[in-house]
């Protein structure tokens, strides 16, 4: 701990008496040891962030559902999913495919484009439109594809989304796309 060293002055044969003069010295060791102590402490009882997964709630399989809901080809926009890129094309009728990547310069900014254009226009019930997009994975596309796309639809809050199976004519269409 702190200890005292005794030094300097004395009676030397006919010298001046001095008083001694006593240096102290503070040992940290006990300070880095409860130091240490509480970082391992801290360490060990601390919780780590779990991991936060996006739920998606998938329709079951047994349900046939006669009508499905009304979308508006204004508003209606579909992502077919490649593993290189994301072709996309708006309403339903004579699409104009387009491709983009799956970065931030890419695909999310035509998500982005097309949501501010729906919420342009306001409904019968004077709301703002919503998007809606569709998602066909195409049959080279990566999980990690569909993952991308999902988190453009969390980022960018669209709240009207579905994965549905891709159509032989959206097949050709980008096979058509991926030769030229």
């Amino acid at each position: 701990m702190a200890e005292v060293q005794d030094s300097g002055g004395g009676n030397k044969k006919g010298k001046k008496i001095r008083s001694k003069k006593h240096s102290t010295h503070v040992d940290m060791t006990p300070m880095v040891d409860l130091a240490f102590l509480l970082l391992t402490f801290f360490l060990f009882t601390t919780t780590l962030n779990k991991p936060k997964a996006m739920e998606v709630m998938m329709p079951d399989d047994q349900i046939e559902n006669p009508n499905p809901p009304e979308i508006k080809a204004s508003n209606a926009m579909t992502i077919l999913l490649s593993e290189k890129r994301a072709y996309y094309y708006f309403g339903f009728e004579d699409p104009k495919v387009e491709s983009a990547n799956y970065g931030p310069n890419g695909i999310r900014k035509v998500i982005i484009t097309k949501k501010k254009e729906c919420e342009s226009r306001v409904n019968s019930k004077g709301e703002p439109e919503r998007v809606t997009i569709l998602i066909k994975p195409f049959k080279d596309a990566k999980y990690r594809n569909i993952v991308d796309i999902l988190d453009e639809m969390n980022i960018n809050d669209i709240k009207a989304y579905a994965i549905v199976d891709i159509t032989p004519k959206e097949i050709e269409m980008i096979e058509g796309l991926a030769t030229k």
